[in-house]
């Protein structure tokens, strides 16, 4: 820690290979212990200058050269450490081919939720995870093809007409279509977007409370509004796409982080320290019918050993 203390011990027997949840939080608390002192720490530091130099720099090149150019030695030096934003958990709900319950739609990696993560991502498994997701998702997709392909081929084609047909009436409508005006960056897209990060990591982050969650998801819902009503009167933009849906992302964690009344893994909520057996069950999200004010309704509770399911509201 900023004193220069070896402080794993206080939190964990496993000390610095307890999983990545605990040490998160346990870096996080150094920091908030340091700040309530009066002291000034915004980090932690690793230290591996007992270990033989030679191993480190064989081990951890990219690191190694990454710190190199930011003025520091990893053989000799401390590396000043603190806690980032987890992968996401969770994502769209696939079987073991990576189909989707959307026909035809196949996911893989962060985007997927294939069943082989719990409250934790197991650390290196999820590259192994992609890789193999990816090739099984590609094969189903090759033969799904290969089969159906007298079905989907007019489907195909009615689509690439579509794409064309769409692109000539933007030329004919704006007289000259320009791509980087598209993919240009909107600063009331780039303000917002910041806002998003801040009230997220604010209120989502490595600790979390019942009442923070509870604003910040009021926060997220008055800035999907604003950000419908940002693309309505400007115009859109790859930005402001990109945007909304990191809003509604953020708002499908929150949703989700704050009706667990439990800590699991990487959820960690004060108000709920403990892990309750009865909530050791998956959040899955539907998308309801969405009123005039852009609100759904959320279901009442599941029966014993149900998935627990909610709607959000869709753009």
């Amino acid at each position: 820690n900023h004193a220069g203390e070896r402080f794993m011990a206080r939190y964990d027997d496993r000390l610095e290979l307890a999983p990545r949840d605990v040490v998160a939080r346990a870096i996080d608390c150094e920091i908030r212990a340091a700040a309530e002192a009066g002291e000034e720490a915004r980090c932690v530091y690793l230290d591996v200058s007992h270990l033989p130099a030679d191993d480190v720099l064989e081990h951890f090149p990219g690191i190694a050269a990454e710190l190199s150019g930011r003025g520091l030695d990893m053989t000799t030096d401390r590396i000043p450490v603190v806690p980032a934003a987890h992968y996401l958990c969770g994502g769209v709900r696939t079987d073991l081919d990576g189909q989707t319950s959307l026909d035809g739609l196949f996911a893989c990696g962060e985007t997927a939720c294939t069943g082989l993560h719990g409250a934790n991502r197991l650390a290196s498994n999820s590259l192994l995870e992609a890789v193999v997701f990816a090739t099984r998702a590609f094969r189903a997709s090759a033969d799904r093809l290969a089969n159906d392909f007298e079905t989907l081929e007019p489907i195909l084609e009615r689509a690439e007409e579509d794409a064309a047909v769409e692109e000539i009436r933007a030329v004919v409508t704006k007289g000259t279509a320009k791509s980087e005006d598209y993919d240009g960056h909107a600063e009331w897209a780039r303000l917002m977007r910041d806002e998003v990060q801040r009230v997220m990591w604010s209120a989502a982050g490595i600790v979390r409370d019942s009442d923070t969650l509870a604003r910040a998801e009021e926060e997220l819902t008055a800035m999907l509004h604003r950000c419908n009503a940002e693309m309505k009167a400007r115009g859109e933009c790859l930005y402001s796409h990109e945007l909304r849906n990191l809003i509604t992302v953020g708002l499908t964690v929150l949703k989700c982080a704050g009706r667990r009344k439990e800590s699991r893994g990487l959820h960690y909520n004060v108000d709920f320290p403990e892990r309750v057996e009865s909530e050791r069950i998956p959040t899955v999200l539907k998308c309801d019918k969405v009123d005039e004010e852009g609100e759904t309704g959320v279901p009442g509770g599941p029966n014993a050993g149900e998935d627990v399911k909610f709607s959000f509201t869709s753009r």
